[in-house]
């Protein structure tokens, strides 16, 4: 068997030992099942802001009021009872609430429960207010809405500038880092479990008799890398299809125009894949040189990725057109995710691109390189888990 061959044998075994489809037809259920959940919720919040509310106005020659045409509210004046009868009624919820005019400004409103509707109610007597007082001091609603007319004042961004990003982008940048960063937690679990329990287990003697320390982990990070990525995805057209199923029953959810881009969509899919690799080499190697994860120190060590990437993000929403922004997106520990974050919320330029593409594949080159000579020692050491010393002398003997 040809060493390509091993070593895509050793990635399908690790991609198929975690690679469920059971579980991926679940996830893209269950989206499905919240999307519809979620429409259906909506519709019925919808139904519910037009039922018919009744409420009964007391002392309503303080402030007379026109219910308009279009209103759900229906005020009726109070016919001879009480306030104590028709607060009893209110209990009995025989009517939605009682109106108490206290005076011209001011009311109270008595009902069961708590009133969706009190905003709207407000917002109606408020323009009933204005309307009487602008009858009493002879003002037309025109003159008035001319008055209360606001200063316009029309920003326009010039060619070469740049635009200010849209709550659909940055919602949209933010679930990409939450891809990339699920991504990042499914490689590590992957190898962590993958590396650690093979040494336990003590069966790398006889793995490394019929395979190189190369090959094998070469393989495992193939492997947990297509499975994080294909993980990834399912994730991605799970939120897709949760969104088309809202727009299918009414309810806006934006899209930003740039994931309509096919060089966007293709440069997200490689630094999403390359990243994924390139995290994997990393993990790789630190997890061969841990003997026990539940007690060894050296776990924390497998979420550094997480920490560049974090604050990368967090430059990159806050400016991304700024000169660190595009230095990070050089950078391979963290242009995984500051590039697909600066696509979707600014403008990149084809060789911003490609350079951190290239980046990124040469440095997971020299990783994978650095991770196999690691991991060649690290597997076969026992006892006293080695010191970053060590691991340094080893590369520079292998």
């Amino acid at each position: 068997m040809s060493q390509t061959r091993i070593v895509f044998e050793i990635a399908r075994w690790e991609f198929m030992r975690w690679f469920k489809v059971k579980g991926q037809l679940v996830t893209l259920a269950v989206a499905i099942v919240s999307g519809l959940v979620f429409a259906a919720g909506e519709h019925i919040l919808e139904q519910k802001d037009k039922v018919r509310v009744n409420i009964v106005v007391l002392n309503q020659e303080r402030l007379p009021l026109m219910t308009p045409t279009d209103s759900r509210f229906t005020l009726s004046p109070a016919s001879g009872e009480t306030e104590a009868d028709l607060r009893v009624a209110v209990g009995r919820h025989e009517i939605d609430g009682l109106l108490i005019l206290r005076s011209a400004d001011e009311a109270e409103l008595v009902v069961a429960k708590k009133p969706r509707w009190k905003a709207e109610l407000d917002q109606m007597l408020t323009s009933e207010r204005q309307r009487i007082k602008m009858a009493t001091m002879n003002i037309s609603t025109e003159q008035l809405i001319d008055v209360m007319i606001p200063f316009k004042t029309t920003v326009i961004y010039d060619q070469a500038g740049q635009k200010p990003s849209t709550i659909a982008e940055r919602i949209a940048a933010a679930i990409l880092l939450v891809f990339m960063l699920i991504g990042i937690f499914y490689s590590l679990g992957g190898q962590l479990v993958s590396i650690t329990g093979e040494k336990q287990l003590r069966v790398t003697e006889q793995i490394l008799s019929a395979v190189s320390p190369q090959q094998w982990v070469d393989g495992k990070i193939l492997g947990v890398s297509l499975f994080a990525a294909v993980q990834t995805f399912v994730f991605a057209l799970s939120t897709l299809s949760f969104i088309l199923v809202m727009q299918v029953f009414g309810q806006k959810v934006a899209i930003p125009i740039e994931f309509s881009n096919p060089w966007v969509i293709l440069v997200l899919i490689l630094s999403s894949v390359g990243g994924f690799f390139f995290w994997n080499t990393f993990l790789a190697a630190i997890a061969s040189t841990i003997n026990d994860p539940n007690s060894s120190s050296r776990t924390s060590l497998l979420f550094l990725p997480l920490l560049p990437s974090v604050i990368g993000a967090i430059i990159a929403f806050k400016q991304p057109a700024s000169m660190l922004s595009f230095i990070m997106t050089l950078l391979p520990i963290t242009s995984p995710v500051v590039l697909p974050v600066r696509l979707v919320l600014s403008e990149v330029a084809w060789w911003e691109a490609a350079l951190a593409l290239a980046l990124l594949v040469v440095s997971t080159w020299l990783m994978r390189i650095a991770a196999g000579k690691i991991f060649r020692v690290g597997m076969l050491m026992y006892g006293k888990e080695p010191g970053l010393k060590e691991m340094l002398r080893w590369l520079k003997k292998a």
